[in-house]
């Protein structure tokens, strides 16, 4: 198991040693994830085309929803959790390195 667990970190180091394959496979992600919504859009446009009664129907049923959920409020509770977490994780990942680097020091 031990084995397995380094050969991952040698590959991750080994991506991450070659910015312009990294950058390649951003880009490459980049472009799918275009053509993905192009499509989508496309297929969705062609929906509307076909039923725009049906797709009338959706928009103020969608629309009645959003207008009846407290947005602002599901919005807000995440974020508000994420700032009250973001001080003990970065304090709790600031130990984790500060552990690694005498650990690797003290192996030296």
């Amino acid at each position: 198991m031990p084995a397995k667990a380094k050969k991952t970190t040698s590959n991750s180091a080994k991506k991450s040693s070659n910015p312009s394959d990294f950058s390649k496979g951003v880009k490459a992600t980049v472009a799918n994830v275009k053509s993905k919504a192009n499509e989508n859009l496309e297929t969705c446009q062609q929906h509307v085309r076909e039923s725009p009664r049906k797709a009338i129907l959706i928009a103020l049923g969608a629309g009645y929803c959003l207008h009846r959920l407290p947005v602002c409020t599901l919005i807000a509770a995440p974020l508000r959790l994420t700032a009250l977490l973001a001080k003990p994780a970065l304090l709790v990942l600031g130990a984790a390195k500060l552990y690694d680097m005498v650990e690797e020091q003290s192996r030296k």
